[in-house]
């Protein structure tokens, strides 16, 4: 049987911040690929 993984204030005040700068990544990937879609369909479009 194993042990539970137990963690520390500091380690999950860590992790928090790890995922709120994830979760910024993400945002500015997601708003870049709009990005790169909207130029793909106005040169397509031949605008």
């Amino acid at each position: 049987m194993t042990e539970p993984y137990q963690t520390t204030r500091e380690q999950m005040q860590a992790l928090d911040r790890r995922l709120e700068r994830l979760e910024m990544a993400i945002g500015d990937v997601a708003f870049a690929l709009r990005r790169i879609a909207e130029i793909g369909e106005r040169l397509t479009d031949g605008n």
